[in-house]
């Protein structure tokens, strides 16, 4: 309270003493209010796992809460057994694909063993059969490209405007004056972007096969592929 009223309330006694009651019963008021919150904070945000004590009906409460009858727990449901049908795994791996090339290898019995005891000779009834997956790694083939050259011998071309010499015009290539075909700049692009093979190892794997392409060469390579694709778009 101020100066003022202090000296007001002093002049007054009956003032004060009920200004006084006033004030105690608001501090009541307030630490009784700040218990509930306190206790209904710590049911909220306390740890979940300490466990909020039972009440005790022999024990009078702190706060003034109303008492409230508990309702009954309802008993747990026993579990319900559920019948699952048996099955089977299939096993066994795949069928090689249908598509791919056969290369028939027969593995016969020597020509001796063809003659029986008797002296007739066995005729071939059957037969049993197996198929076994080859894998052949990328192959490697040079394409060498011939333009023949013509001439005349007699006239030597003086007798034409046109050029002297006739050759077929070069053949289009994705990079020009390249060595790379479209088939090695597939496989470059394909290893890299699609089977995420790093630059330096497909080097190395042209280099087993003596096949000297270095790394910045795929790398170039790689982007003038980039380049055409960008330009044809």
């Amino acid at each position: 309270m101020t100066p003022a009223l202090d000296q007001y309330l002093n002049e007054d006694p009956v003032l004060k003493r009920m200004v006084d009651q006033e004030l105690k019963e608001k501090d009541q008021q307030i630490t009784l209010l700040n218990e509930e919150l306190n206790y209904l904070k710590s049911l909220i945000f306390g740890r979940k796992t300490e466990k909020t004590p039972q009440p005790d009906n022999s024990i009078q409460p702190l706060l003034p809460f109303p008492q409230e009858d508990a309702a009954p727990v309802p008993a747990p449901e026993q579990a319900k057994a559920i019948e699952i049908k048996a099955h089977s795994r299939k096993r066994g791996r795949k069928p090689l694909p249908d598509d791919l090339p056969v290369e028939e290898v027969i593995v016969d019995i020597p020509e001796a063993d063809k003659t029986c005891a008797c002296g007739c000779q066995k005729a071939r009834i059957g037969e049993e059969t197996a198929d076994k997956l080859e894998f052949t790694p990328a192959r490697a083939h040079i394409t060498r490209i011939i333009r023949p050259k013509y001439a005349c011998r007699n006239c030597e071309g003086t007798e034409s405007d046109e050029p002297a010499v006739s050759i077929a015009p070069v053949p289009e290539q994705i990079i020009p004056k390249s060595f790379a075909t479209a088939s090695l700049l597939a496989y470059i692009i394909t290893s890299k972007f699609v089977d995420a093979l790093p630059f330096h190892r497909l080097s190395g794997m042209f280099s087993r096969q003596k096949i000297e392409i270095s790394r910045g060469r795929c790398i170039w390579l790689a982007g003038r592929m980039c380049a055409v694709n960008f330009s044809i778009q």
